[in-house]
């Protein structure tokens, strides 16, 4: 779940939900936009006069071809939506109906693939000079590979910091939680109390900070409950996200 700063995958489905019916050229249109636990569904009416409805569709070359359409559009609730994706590491699948047919063929890009490819793109750094972001995140870089020098670090009692990275144009701070302080309801129920209590924590977040002026780096806190002999699946988590503006009105 994304919590805080920026709006909810939820609010953001909704958002996009109102878009709809959403032109992607000869293809067809996005008629439907929905969401689960895990991942974020496009429903897409394929016009089968222009395209066949075939088993390629099943491919992911073809549902990534898809996906940059899209980042290519000038829909910027859709883009903030895969942006918001990201961040909450939600994965992305395809539903395609025939418009005639009526036939149903689905395509699905994992949340890591999807963070690669809106990352590649740029969707989610509002900066529009790529030199700018690529100059921005070369020298976050050399920040964070002191940082993870130290990892895993513990910044409090059931508070462990895991990982600090660059990912889809935020800088991600990831933890594990242990249950015996902080709690994924507590994430998720107070963000605002959670992020004033850790930014002042964060390794080399100061000097990031700077980056935030120029419009390039968002930020994340991702946090994950520990796992135990008897979990079973996907670890939950929640997820705090500043954009850009927000990260540079904070105050450390």
């Amino acid at each position: 779940m994304l919590a805080c700063g920026a709006p909810k995958v939820e609010e953001e489905v909704e958002t996009a939900e109102k878009l709809c019916p959403i032109d992607v050229g000869r293809v067809g249109k996005i008629t439907d936009v929905s969401q689960s636990d895990t991942i974020v569904v496009f429903t897409f009416k394929v016009d089968e006069d222009s395209v066949a409805l075939d088993s390629t569709f099943r491919q992911s070359q073809k549902a990534e071809s898809f996906l940059n359409t899209i980042l290519q559009g000038k829909k910027k609730k859709v883009r903030r939506l895969l942006s918001a994706m990201v961040a909450s590491q939600k994965g992305l699948r395809f539903n395609y109906i025939g418009s005639k047919s009526g036939e149903s063929v689905q395509a699905t890009i994992s949340g890591l693939r999807l963070t690669k490819i809106v990352d590649k793109d740029g969707a989610s750094i509002p900066h529009p000079d790529r030199k700018i972001r690529l100059a921005v995140t070369d020298s976050v870089g050399k920040i964070l590979s002191d940082v993870r020098k130290e990892l895993p670090r513990k910044l409090r009692d059931g508070l462990l910091l895991e990982q600090v990275k660059v990912e889809g144009g935020y800088i991600v701070y990831t933890f594990t939680l242990d249950g015996m302080g902080l709690s994924l309801e507590r994430v998720k129920n107070h963000p605002e109390a959670v992020k004033s209590e850790l930014v002042k924590l964060l390794p080399g977040l100061s000097w990031m900070k700077n980056y935030s002026k120029e419009g390039c780096l968002g930020l994340i806190l991702r946090f994950y409950k520990k796992k135990t002999s008897q979990s079973n699946g996907r670890p939950k988590s929640e997820a705090i996200l500043l954009t850009p503006t927000e990260l540079d009105k904070l105050k450390l």
